[in-house]
């Protein structure tokens, strides 16, 4: 009674495990040639193919095209060669839908140890698969724009460039730029902003359709990838199409805007097949189009390249010369215009090149795009002129004031105004011999600008003057004369050069002065060339002149001869009379052009 009973109890037990097997596992079991021998009822269920359809064919039949040809080598040279073979694989249903499932297959010996079946034990795991597919697509996604970000975009990229050969120019690159769009956005808010940024990337899909990949790589960056590009002339039209497309107006808040774009493209080639390569040429492209003010469309040529090279070679060069004592100060006289006294002089950088001779700002302006450099060249500017300030007062030598022009790099510098004024002090300089140039550029709004306005507040309570240089070439210059504590302003050779010909900078010119008289500021005339413009500016009223007509930039030790020459050279064409008595203003104390500006 026993025996019968523990039979019935493992057959119950039997069919209950295979109950439960056939609830959760899928089970495949198949000859050594790979014919399946039986399917159990969730291998149905997830196939949609009943047992008489599988039976008697191989896995071909539920093979999704997904995996490669190796995928399915690997799998069986492991399991013929009796071993078991775990992995996911992606098979397809018979509605054309696809599943995954993670597989084992383990070989089943003979008595004589030869494979005679295959069983195969699966998974449904779909659904994470799924679940891990869409996080890495929103991974790889603008969560605003539904478009690649930066990430799949360069793995999108990188994609395409594998599959084409490295000497094709059939895949283009362009980069695509919103030209005012953070004002935009501060005027409609994020939400304008939004709106507007899905109407660009609807309209660059309008336009480019299914040749263009586009992808987000900023807040108003897009890039446009073109696997088989037209050709350039064709190319040029079709973005020309797109920037006309993407400009017209948009309706947002009640009202129309609209956003100028500017575009840099490049193509593919023998040296241009990395992302890298295609990146900087792309961004070299936009910035050209961006410094010719922008609303245009710019290619990358050899010239852009040819240009990076020269500003990486100048500095690379200019840090060789600044560790080899190249870079000098010049100083050039400015001429009280009624004493004909030089009262000041500017302090002028100079490279003398080993090889190209003595050069002014304008032959390596490139070095000022370097912050840490531009702050090298500053602190040896100061240095200099510290030094030989002192130097001139112990030998009796020139006893008028320098200025120096600061640049942006100087003032970051911590505790700026009070390391200056220590160095000053402790060469036992009176702070007024030193003048400090600013332009307008430093000015802007911003955290920034906040600071330097303190900054210069801070050097005009320890003793030094200000002067505002280049001035009218800006868009707030008559509010820094109400802002700030300046004492000079230098006017801008652009409109001293035609003044003997050009009625319009003559009044310039005069309202100027006359505007700056009345809030008691000295007026600098720079850029002076020829007698008629001193005769002009006298007759207006400036109060000091400064120009290559006076006096050349000259080294310390020849100051004292281009002073000479620079009074000698007023004297011998003053149709005015020269008087010892001073001018309607203070002494001139004004500004010495910038260790960043050509002289």
């Amino acid at each position: 009674m026993s025996d019968a009973s523990d039979v019935e109890t493992n057959v119950l037990r039997g069919e209950i495990l295979n109950a439960t097997i056939d609830d959760v596992l899928i089970v495949a079991i198949t000859d050594a040639r790979g014919i399946i021998r039986h399917a159990n009822t969730k291998f149905c269920e997830i196939s949609g193919y009943s047992a008489d359809e599988l039976v008697g064919r191989t896995h071909r039949v539920i093979r999704s095209g997904y995996h490669c040809r190796s995928f399915y080598r690997a799998m069986y040279a492991a399991i013929t060669s009796g071993k078991i073979w775990r992995g996911n694989i992606c098979n397809r249903a018979k509605d054309g839908s696809h599943y995954w499932v993670a597989t084992t297959i383990i070989p089943h010996m003979d008595v004589a140890g030869k494979i005679d079946a295959y069983i195969a034990y699966r998974f449904d795991i779909t659904a994470e698969i799924e679940a891990g597919q869409r996080m890495r697509k929103l991974a790889l996604q603008d969560p605003l724009l539904g478009v690649l970000n930066r990430i799949g975009f360069s793995q999108r990229l990188t994609s395409v460039l594998h599959r084409h050969p490295t000497d094709a120019r059939d895949v283009a690159l362009a980069l695509v730029d919103l030209d005012g769009f953070k004002e935009l956005n501060e005027q409609y808010g994020h939400d304008g902003g939004d709106v507007v940024l899905e109407t660009i990337v609807r309209r660059m899909g309008e336009v480019c359709g299914d040749r263009g990949i586009i992808s987000r790589i900023g807040g108003d960056d897009f890039t446009l990838l073109f696997p088989f590009a037209e050709p350039p002339e064709l190319m040029g039209a079709m973005l020309r199409r797109l920037q006309a497309a993407l400009e017209r107006p948009i309706s947002l808040s009640h009202t129309d805007v609209t956003v100028f774009v500017s575009i840099g493209y490049t193509f593919t080639g023998p040296e241009c097949h990395t992302e890298a390569a295609l990146m900087k040429r792309v961004d070299l492209a936009l910035k050209e189009a961006k410094k010719h003010g922008g609303h245009c469309i710019i290619a990358y040529s050899e010239r852009l390249g040819n240009e990076v090279l020269y500003r990486q070679r100048m500095l690379r060069n200019a840090r060789e010369g600044m560790r080899d004592g190249e870079f000098k100060v010049y100083y050039q006289p400015i001429v009280d215009i009624r004493s004909g006294e030089v009262t000041a002089c500017e302090a002028l950088l100079r490279w003398v090149h080993p090889v190209r001779g003595v050069l002014t700002p304008c032959a390596f302006w490139e070095i000022f795009l370097d912050f840490p450099l531009t702050a090298e060249v500053g602190r040896l500017v100061r240095d200099v002129v510290v030094n030989d300030l002192a130097a001139w007062r112990a030998s009796g030598g020139f006893s008028g004031a320098v200025s120096i022009n600061l640049t942006s790099a100087d003032l970051a510098e911590d505790n700026f105004v009070k390391a200056f004024t220590d160095q000053v002090a402790a060469r036992n300089l009176p702070p007024d011999c030193i003048v400090f140039e600013v332009t307008e550029s430093m000015l802007l709004t911003g955290a920034r600008a906040e600071r330097t306005r303190q900054d210069l507040l801070a050097l005009t309570a320890a003793g030094f003057a200000i002067v505002f240089d280049d001035f009218g070439t800006g868009y707030a210059s008559l509010g820094q004369l109400r802002e700030l504590p300046l004492q000079s302003i230098k006017i801008d050779r652009s409109f001293i050069a035609n003044i003997a010909t050009n009625e319009r900078d003559r009044q310039i010119v005069a309202g100027i002065t006359d505007l700056a008289h009345r809030l008691s500021i000295r007026v600098v005339a720079e850029g002076i060339e020829n007698e008629e413009q001193c005769r002009i500016l006298n007759e207006i009223g400036v109060d000091a002149l400064q120009g290559f007509l006076l006096a050349c930039p000259v080294n310390t030790h020849m100051l004292s001869l281009a002073v000479a020459s620079a009074r000698e050279t007023l004297l011998k064409i003053a149709d005015w009379p020269l008087t010892e008595r001073p001018s309607r203003m203070p002494p001139v104390t004004v500004g010495v052009g910038s260790a960043s500006r050509p002289g």
